[in-house]
């Protein structure tokens, strides 16, 4: 009994330390990538890009209980587990080959007190801005929307030359 017991104890530690790493790490990209998705779509069609992501996101909770539940019934419990180490090898050896994202910030400016005129070229002159990667203006709405790069040299991305580790390959 005592060494049954002993094994139950340290089952039980492992499973509650599994547990809180898997819930470390959902929680951390739970928060992640959607700041990721909104930060690297452009600035017209943020919107779309973070539909898209969570119409993702929820499609692909479905799909895996379905496959999932499949897997279960047709070839066991443990076979659960390997479907899923397989499709986790499948996505590292997929993001290895991603590059990194560079670093940017959105901002929404409010043209209630600029005159009409001024308006009309407006997203031109704002993507003339040293760091100004897009800018969109939205006629009608009073706001115009600009996506900036963050590196200290003042220059968009693909002006920059600094890039080139940026850009490198993860892995």
């Amino acid at each position: 009994f005592g060494v049954g017991a002993g094994m139950a104890i340290i089952a039980f530690w492992g499973f509650v330390a599994a547990l809180v790493l898997f819930f470390v790490a959902f929680n951390l990209l739970e928060a992640t990538l959607p700041s990721l998705v909104s930060k690297v779509a452009p600035v017209d069609a943020k919107g779309t890009a973070m539909g898209v992501y969570s119409t993702s996101q929820f499609g692909g909770a479905f799909v895996g209980g379905l496959l999932g539940g499949w897997v279960h019934q047709s070839f066991g419990l443990q076979a659960v587990f390997v479907a899923g180490a397989l499709v986790a090898v499948i996505w590292v050896l997929l993001a290895i080959g991603m590059r990194q994202p560079g670093r940017y910030s959105s901002r929404l400016l409010n043209l209630e007190s600029l005159p009409g005129g001024a308006v009309a070229d407006l997203a031109q002159r704002l993507r003339g801005v040293p760091g100004v990667v897009d800018a969109v203006v939205v006629v009608g709405t009073d706001r115009a929307g600009v996506r900036r790069h963050h590196c200290g040299c003042g220059a968009g991305q693909a002006q920059c030359g600094a890039h080139a580790g940026r850009q490198r390959r993860l892995g």
